[in-house]
């Protein structure tokens, strides 16, 4: 069962969001590489794992193809070269302009997520982890909706809530 919704849309696709966290991975093992870094744990799992997983192969041919340009989309013009995805997770920048209230920004996980580690709240609220870094780790957002840069976000598994992007 997918739940998605649009949170947005340009003249070429629309980019639909997960209405729930569905899965847990931390975002990269032993480094301070960025999500537009081509071998993080939670890109490849997005771009990996998930994607030939969650989609059929029709369902594949109706997703498009988004650069994130480097210290744009990903928030830090240290990271690696531009990279392009069909399903992503969100930016900071995002985040603040599609959801605009704390609770907006609070998301319940799945069974699976919960399953697979996802650290909640004792309401089911969880952790989910968001392409933009800040000068040391990347953002997350908290069980009560605020951004957190403080965690050893490279070891712990927050969740992902995946974005994709729907050719019009």
């Amino acid at each position: 069962n997918r739940s998605l919704f649009i949170i947005a849309e340009n003249e070429n696709y629309y980019t639909l969001i997960s209405t729930k966290v569905i899965d847990s991975t931390c975002f990269a093992h032993g480094g301070t590489a960025g999500y537009t870094n081509a071998y993080t744990d939670i890109r490849l799992f997005t771009e990996g794992s998930f994607f030939n997983w969650a989609f059929t192969e029709d369902e594949k041919n109706l997703l498009t193809s988004v650069t994130f340009k480097n210290g744009v989309s990903s928030g830090s013009a240290s990271e690696s070269a531009d990279l392009t995805n069909k399903v992503s997770i969100p930016s900071k920048a995002e985040v603040e302009q599609y959801f605009s209230t704390q609770n907006d920004k609070k998301k319940t996980t799945t069974d699976y997520a919960k399953l697979n580690g996802v650290q909640a709240n004792e309401y089911g609220q969880a952790y989910w982890w968001t392409r933009s870094r800040s000068s040391s780790n990347p953002y997350r957002l908290t069980p009560g909706g605020s951004f957190d840069a403080n965690a050893t976000g490279y070891f712990s598994s927050a969740g992902i809530l995946p974005q994709i992007f729907l050719a019009k």
